[in-house]
């Protein structure tokens, strides 16, 4: 299968995440690490993203009306960036290609 030019650095992108996620022990299962987690995401309030951070969200779904999402994210990150797209839940299914521009500029930028 020959993928667009454009895809390229989409796929290279899930497949450092695919391949984070293979090496994991099974004592990373989300089910394992429930009772911790409330723990370890009560300890990180205090800390703050240093990385650039991209919000996507759907316009018609149910965060848009809900939230200020980037005024949320800009409480927990230094250098906020995002949009609402056209489309519900389902970003990369119902705006394949706004999407994709998102992450494109994003990882660009």
């Amino acid at each position: 299968m020959r993928l667009p030019h454009r895809a390229i650095p989409v796929v290279a992108a899930v497949a450092a995440v695919l391949a984070v996620v293979s090496v994991l022990p099974l004592s990373a299962s989300p089910r394992r690490a429930a009772s911790i987690d409330l723990a370890h995401d009560e300890a990180d309030l205090v800390q703050t993203v240093k990385a650039p951070l991209l919000a996507l969200w759907g316009a018609h779904g149910r965060i848009a009306p809900a939230f200020d999402v980037l005024a949320t994210w800009r409480e927990r990150a230094a250098d906020v960036r995002g949009t609402s797209l056209p489309c519900g839940h389902f970003l990369a299914e119902e705006a394949p290609d706004e999407t994709y521009q998102a992450l494109e500029s994003f990882f660009r930028s």
